[in-house]
């Protein structure tokens, strides 16, 4: 299952019940950006063919976290670090898609 505006709310360290407007909105364009992002990277239909697969939902969180948090990185390592993991992820759910028949 694809992570909901709460679910990436709390993967961002935010409590839902006591964000404002404007963070709730900011996270869920990150959010809305990095199902995009799967699909651009991996399939158009990739958020369906994954749905069920914890790389996806993982994957979509770290673009979350990457798209709602760049203004503020603290460490480019760790950036780097979380880079070649999301990389890897998208790597390995292009090639079973293909596998899959995706388009």
């Amino acid at each position: 299952m694809m992570p909901t505006l709460n679910d990436a709310m709390t993967y961002l360290g935010i409590e839902p019940e006591y964000a404002d407007e404007r963070i709730t909105q900011n996270v869920s364009d990150a959010l809305s950006a990095a199902i995009g992002l799967l699909r651009g990277g991996i399939g158009a239909d990739a958020d369906t063919v994954f749905a069920k697969d914890d790389r996806a939902r993982q994957l979509v969180l770290i673009y979350t976290d990457d798209l709602y948090s760049e203004r503020t990185l603290s460490s480019a390592k760790a950036n780097a670090a979380q880079r070649r993991l999301a990389d890897s992820l998208e790597l390995q759910l292009r090639m079973e898609y293909a596998k899959a028949g995706g388009t």
